[in-house]
Parts: C-alpha cells; structure tokens; sequence
C-alpha cells in the first residue's frame, strides 16, 4: 500500500492496521476505474469479485477489512469496508449478486457473459483454467468515508 492511502486509513482507523487491505480500483482503464469507483459511492455497486490469482499473496478480501478506493487517477475516493466475503464457483453466481455487483444492466446474463469473458481472458493470461467450476471470492462491502 502506498503511503499517503495507508496514511488515510491510520486517519481515519487508527491503531486498526490489521484490518487494512489493499487499496481498491475497480476497471482496467482509468476511464473504467472512475466509472467504478462513482457506482461504488452513488451505492449502486455494493460487491465485487476476484480471482484467487489476484492475491499471489494468499491475503483475500476477509469481513471487517478497509481498502481505500481509488480512481483512475490514484486519487482517493473513498474508503469501503468489507461486509461479507463468500467463495463460489463462477458458475453458482446467482441474480442477486449480478444485481449488488452494480454494472452493466445489474442481469445474471450480463455478468456471466461479460465478466465471464474478463474472467477467461484473465485466466489465461496468468495460464490458468477458467470454467463454471472455477472458485471466485465475492465481496459485498459499504462506504465508510468519502474523501
């Protein structure tokens, strides 16, 4: 974590650190993370998702846990804190979550083909298999601060 995203969440949590987690950017582009990061503190999206190679560290998203979110930019936004966390194979992800995951038209059929594809594209990247049974970790989480 970079300092100054680190020295917010000491302003805000003090004496807290075990709950500070990696700063969250949510789209590949900075056009996408601003996008991602307004649907995040409008409260329109309310979860995320990720696959298990995103965290080499082993460290996952866990209940209690205080990322910064940033934008595009770098910028701090917000901070968020993880309200539940559920491992689920991809293809288990039900109209709920498509809905609190707060993109596209909020459908199970939007998000199983369009994070679908990310997710293949992002396997295969990092020379993994991806399908319906691949485990994914689902994050539900709440602003706490905006900046």
């Amino acid at each position: 974590m970079t300092d100054p995203l680190q020295g917010l969440l000491k302003a805000e949590f003090p004496g807290e650190e075990e709950r500070y987690f990696s700063p969250m950017a949510i789209g590949s582009t900075s056009a996408s993370k601003d996008e991602g990061a307004s649907l995040i503190l409008d409260g329109i999206k309310t979860a995320t998702s990720s696959g298990f190679w995103d965290y080499t560290d082993g460290r996952i998203p866990f209940v209690g846990a205080l990322s910064v979110l940033i934008d595009g930019g770098g910028r701090a936004r917000g901070i968020v804190e993880t309200q539940r966390v559920a491992i689920r194979r991809f293809g288990e992800i039900d109209g709920d979550f498509a809905r609190d995951y707060g993109e596209g038209d909020r459908s199970l059929a939007w998000f199983r083909a369009v994070i679908g594809s990310w997710y293949w594209e992002e396997a295969a990247r990092s020379r993994r298999e991806f399908s319906d049974d691949t485990e994914i970790i689902c994050e539900w989480f709440t602003v706490v601060r905006r900046c």
